[in-house]
């Protein structure tokens, strides 16, 4: 299943050959369908479901992931993905190729199949990372109008810019949670994933751990979470994080949440809690990349 509906043109015709010849040459039984609507994910899964179909290839970025990933049934299929978004994290951690036949050959070829952790919060799932606060302020702004389809992964970048500088929506929030101290601050990120924005800032991640790795910013100002960036970015140190299974974060008001890179909007969000579901999902990735 290929995501074309953000995409500013159709996929060639060519393309789409060559990853049918791909499947084919590789003796793999495989329909191509193009998504132009999220809305039409979930029957085209249950079509895939009743068919017979146990591995499904995504053509998308992170947040097409999370859309699959949220109207599949638990246990369905094993997912591989093959980039083809702006940011693509996922495929950056693991070492899938970026370009997207590149992908399809490693993934059909030389990997194997992985038991991945799922976040949850609330009632919504993420695979790869989820943020509450400054970050996810960011991530809406890039959601809205045109700026990311003009910009690509820049869009991020200049977004983070104009919303410091207007200081944007830092709510206070206290996180709770077991085997560690209780931490207050205004922003807060967590990930399943080595990758965050394109850059590798949770070089613990693990995506079999059972846990995920979290940093919390604050509780004022905008300081501690440039310090994280640079020290996470820099060879000569490594920024702290916690492991954690489960806590609960609870806000001022209602708080700002992102996952998997896509803007969420969740009920009763002044208070989330957050778990680790270990391995819920089955997923292919290169050898010796984990």
């Amino acid at each position: 299943m290929i995501n074309v509906g953000r995409r500013a043109s159709a996929l060639p015709p060519a393309l789409l050959n060559e990853f049918r010849a791909a499947f084919e040459g590789a003796g793999v039984s495989v329909e191509i369908v193009e998504c132009h609507d999220p809305g039409d994910c979930p029957d085209l899964l249950r079509r895939a479901e009743a068919e017979g179909f146990d591995t499904l290839f995504i053509g998308g970025g992170d947040g097409t992931i999370h859309s699959v990933l949220n109207v599949m049934t638990p246990g369905a299929f094993t997912l591989g993905v093959v980039p083809m978004g702006t940011v693509n994290a996922f495929a950056r951690s693991f070492g899938i190729p970026l370009r997207p036949m590149a992908a399809v050959k490693v993934l059909l070829n030389d990997s194997q199949v992985v038991a991945m952790d799922v976040g949850r919060v609330n009632d919504r799932q993420f695979l790869c990372f989820a943020s509450v606060g400054f970050d996810a302020a960011v991530v809406h702004d890039v959601a809205l109008g045109k700026v990311k389809k003009l910009l690509g992964r820049l869009a991020f970048s200049f977004c983070t810019l104009r919303a410091v500088g207007r200081r944007a929506r830092l709510v206070q929030f206290k996180v709770e949670g077991a085997g560690f101290e209780q931490q207050k601050g205004h922003s807060l990120v967590l990930s399943n994933v080595k990758n965050y924005a394109g850059v590798n800032l949770f070089s613990r991640a693990r995506p079999d751990s059972g846990d995920m790795e979290m940093v919390v910013f604050g509780p004022k100002g905008l300081m501690p979470l440039a310090r994280w960036a640079a020290v996470s970015m820099s060879r000569s140190g490594e920024a702290p994080t916690i492991a954690v299974k489960q806590f609960c974060v609870t806000g001022e008001r209602l708080l700002i949440v992102q996952l998997d890179g896509e803007p969420v909007t969740l009920e009763h969000s002044e208070r989330l809690e957050f778990e680790t579901l270990p391995g819920a999902v089955r997923v292919l990735l290169p050898r010796a990349k984990r």
